[in-house]
């Protein structure tokens, strides 16, 4: 919903929008894609920790890798197909060519993964320090730049 939000507050900002939106559409879409990410990072584990169910889950399985795809793999399909299914829309509003978008999907396709277990060692952290502060998603900005320089 915010990424959406963003795609449309984005248009504002450019007096030529075809073609100042078009040359800025890429870093846009990666920048609500960020925000989007670091929002929904609370809510992967915060709820299974507060229930109890964590401690059963990290007890009941032979190796944490398994707890990590498979919470990674489902945060991926709630919150990453959405976003990829909307990103040709957004990418349409902003004036990109067809080719551009194709290859923006395919980077958000690639980058997702990667930003959401970089998310799953934030959430983690947070569920350690017990806090949901703004300032421990800093700590997450120094490893998600390197993703967002190679996928622009």
């Amino acid at each position: 919903m915010l990424f959406f939000f963003l795609m449309g507050l984005i248009p504002l900002f450019f007096h030529d929008p075809a073609v100042a939106l078009a040359k800025k559409a890429p870093e846009a879409l990666w920048t609500a894609l960020l925000l989007a990410q670091l929002l929904s990072l609370k809510s992967m584990l915060s709820e299974d920790h507060r229930t109890g169910c964590l401690e059963q889950i990290i007890l009941g399985i032979d190796d944490i890798y398994q707890l990590i795809a498979s919470k990674g793999l489902a945060h991926f399909c709630l919150q990453g197909i959405p976003i990829l299914l909307i990103t040709p829309l957004c990418a349409f509003m902003l004036h990109m060519p067809w080719f551009a978008t194709g290859v923006l999907c395919l980077t958000f396709l690639l980058g997702l993964p990667i930003l959401i277990l970089l998310g799953f060692f934030l959430s983690v952290l947070m569920l350690i320090a017990e806090s949901s502060s703004a300032l421990s998603a800093l700590i997450l900005f120094p490893l998600m730049i390197p993703v967002l320089i190679l996928s622009v």
